[in-house]
């Protein structure tokens, strides 16, 4: 027995969201038609929905491609605007021509007087298609979206003030992430996700490349401040297979948002350069001179433990505080 759809199949399913749509659009075209209904057979009616149905699916499918990938977006514009282009030439002989010849009676024959009065009903067709599909956006990828980040805020509530890299750094991506737009929430759910369970698997060592990934979208979701990233070049194949423990450059990116400084004309450095050990990677900001100790907490000494059992692994991790007003991280890949 296959189990029933949940919140998340449902979203994530384009043939389930379509299905729905398409019904709920079924059911406004029979309300809307209520007072002549009584003049068609079950046959008769089904052939009047069908163009409404194949139109309202084409669109469909073009609005959820628009909204999906950018590779594919341009697929998605594409069809709508081949489907709008189009529906008045096939629904016309859809109606007057097509089906005439085999049920008789459905429709007058064509005169210029039905002309306006097609294209008036083809308008306003589609601005019955357009109001369902806004529900459909309303109700998914922003009601969704809120959804999931209300149970993403109960489950920083429940996460144990004692476990390592505990909700202290999930509940500052949190509070980054929720005054921006719902299509940036909505896209950072995953990333959100990932963050949320690498907390509850603290220890987890991961490939740099990993972190270093995830490490970028953070940083670009941090637009209230300035970065500076460089030396990537020097993040070869054999540098991005090291381990680090989960979460931990990220931690240092959100240290240095939160106490850096809200000024336009400073910046975060993140930056690779070769020592004479290895690979190093430095991460500067400035930070007012009250908050300067506070760069070294409890939060970054929650990171050094985990850095303490890859001594074996040749990775080396420095805090400087330069001129009392610079924290500086210091991580070095030694030569293997």
């Amino acid at each position: 027995m296959k189990p029933n759809p949940t919140l998340n199949a449902i979203h994530n399913s384009l043939w389930m969201r379509s299905a729905m749509a398409a019904g709920l659009m079924i059911i406004g075209l029979t309300l809307i038609n209520a007072t002549k209904i009584h003049r068609f057979t079950p046959l008769s009616y089904s052939v009047f929905l069908f163009p409404y149905l194949i139109y309202f699916l084409l669109l469909y499918l073009g609005y959820r491609t628009a909204l999906g990938k950018q590779r594919h977006r341009w697929l998605g514009y594409g069809l709508i605007i081949l489907a709008v282009l189009t529906v008045y030439t096939v629904v016309k002989f859809y109606f007057y021509g097509l089906v005439p010849q085999f049920m008789d009676g459905f429709s007058a024959p064509w005169l210029p007087a039905h002309k306006p009065v097609l294209i008036s009903k083809i308008i306003g067709g589609l601005l019955f298609f357009v109001a369902i599909y806004l529900t459909d956006y309303l109700t998914w990828e922003r009601y969704y979206t809120g959804l999931k980040f209300r149970q993403a805020e109960m489950q920083i509530k429940n996460i144990s003030n004692v476990q390592l890299l505990s909700g202290h750094f999930l509940g500052n991506v949190y509070d980054l992430l929720k005054p921006r737009s719902k299509r940036i929430r909505s896209r950072s759910l995953v990333f959100f996700q990932y963050v949320s369970n690498k907390i509850a698997n603290p220890t987890v060592l991961v490939p740099l490349a990993e972190e270093w990934a995830y490490t970028k979208i953070l940083i670009s979701y941090s637009s209230n401040r300035n970065f500076k990233i460089e030396g990537e070049e020097l993040m070869d194949k054999k540098l991005l297979n090291r381990s680090v423990p989960t979460l931990t450059i990220m931690t240092w990116i959100e240290n240095a948002v939160k106490y850096s400084a809200d000024d336009p004309h400073e910046w975060i450095e993140v930056k690779w350069i070769k020592v004479s050990e290895g690979i190093q990677l430095q991460i500067h900001n400035r930070v007012a001179a009250a908050d300067v100790k506070k760069g070294t907490g409890k939060g970054l000494e929650l990171v050094n433990r985990l850095f303490e059992s890859m001594e074996n692994q040749l990775i080396e991790l420095e805090y400087m505080v330069a001129y009392q007003e610079y924290f500086i991280v210091k991580l070095t890949f030694k030569n293997q």
